[in-house]
């Protein structure tokens, strides 16, 4: 489940991988899985397994 929404993804699809589809940049988004935050230097690494819960948050600067 990513943001919410049942999704599908490939067993050996990392963060990085479901970020670079949805076009986002991996420096600017926070992301949780099952309520834990992931560190951006993991997000090569962590592989979502099925039934996990992913939330992915865009950082957003302004001013």
């Amino acid at each position: 489940m990513i943001n919410d929404r049942e999704q599908t993804v490939a067993c050996d699809t990392t963060v990085v991988d479901i970020l670079r589809a949805r076009r986002l940049e991996p420096g600017q988004t926070l992301v949780e899985l099952n309520g834990r935050i992931v560190q951006p230097e993991d997000f090569e690494d962590v592989q979502p397994q099925d039934g996990d819960e992913l939330k992915v948050h865009t950082i957003v600067c302004g001013g």
